[in-house]
Formats: structure tokens, sequence, C-alpha cells
């Protein structure tokens, strides 16, 4: 039946009225708010009841400590009456993974920036030496030509000389 499903929940279920006095609970919400059902029933709930979204709450946990729980909303009715129907689930660890993950993340975001930067030096040094490497290069390939072309260089101008003088009879 729909009770016997509410006393196994995992979740705190809470019905109070449209006042906000507590109609009914089961035993997990016992647990949540470290009280007996007597304490509870009947007496104010406690906290704003919004339907639009979930709300975090602080919870006691069976564990009896303090935790937090995402606390739902929704308009029913209880016994031939308008009425709340409050679930509250514990998202503790949830929200310390959250947290965590957080951390992790920036530390990451930080990593890859410090990557990014280290990667734009490491390529600034190769394109150095790239260039000293070509410059090497030609200078190795300009001085080579040079000195096999020097021999023939020289016969030029030696042949060039004797042309002159060759032309030119009265400088002789």
């Amino acid at each position: 039946s729909f009770r016997s499903i509410v006393k196994k929940s995992a979740e705190a279920i809470i019905v109070t009225d449209h006042e906000g006095i507590v109609r009914f609970v089961n035993p997990m919400a016992e647990k949540t708010f470290n009280r007996k059902m007597s304490q509870l029933l009947g007496n104010p709930f406690g906290f704003v009841l919004s339907t639009d979204k979930p709300t975090q709450i602080d919870i006691i946990r069976p564990d009896r400590k303090k935790g937090v729980g995402e606390m739902r909303v929704v308009n029913t009715s209880w016994e031939g009456q308008d009425a709340y129907l409050i679930s509250i689930r514990d998202v503790t660890r949830r929200n310390k993974m959250e947290e965590m993950l957080k951390r992790r993340r920036k530390a990451l975001e930080k990593m890859v920036k410090e990557l990014k930067r280290a990667n734009r030096k490491v390529i600034e040094q190769q394109s150095v030496v790239v260039k000293e490497e070509r410059l090497n290069a030609l200078l190795q390939l300009a001085g080579a030509t040079a000195h096999e072309l020097n021999q023939p260089l020289m016969a030029m101008l030696g042949n060039i000389e004797l042309l002159k003088l060759k032309t030119n009879p009265s400088q002789n």
C-alpha cells in the first residue's frame, strides 16, 4: 500500500496543511530531523515552503551529524484538505563531491593555462632554433658555393685582365 511505500522510503516525507502545520511524517523524517513523530506532528514545519524549485536546508543526518537536504514541495490534498507534500533527500555527500569537482576543475584549468604558456615558450624557442639552423645552412651553402666558385672566378678575372690588355695596346 501507499503508506508502506512511504514508510520504507529513503527520503523524508512530510505532509503539512497550508498553514505549515505537520500532519504526517514517515520514519526517515524522524531520523532526518532527529525528532520523534510526536514532536513533529501538530507543530509548525519551520521551513518556507516553495513549490517553484528544490530548496536546500540544514538537516540532522541519521548518524546525528549536520547535513544538507534537498527539499521538494508539491501541492496535494490530505484527508480532504489542501496540503503540501514535502520530500527531503540527503544531498550532503553529493554536495561534497560537487565541491571537490569544482576545486579539481579550477586546478585543471590553472594547469591548462600554465601548459599553454609553457607550450608558447617552447614554440618560440623552437622558432628561434629553426631560424638559426636555416641561417647556418644558408651560410654553409654560401660558403661552399663561394669556395667552389673561387677558382673559376679567379680564372675569369685573370682572363678579363688579359682581354683588357689586348684591347688597349697603348697601355703596354
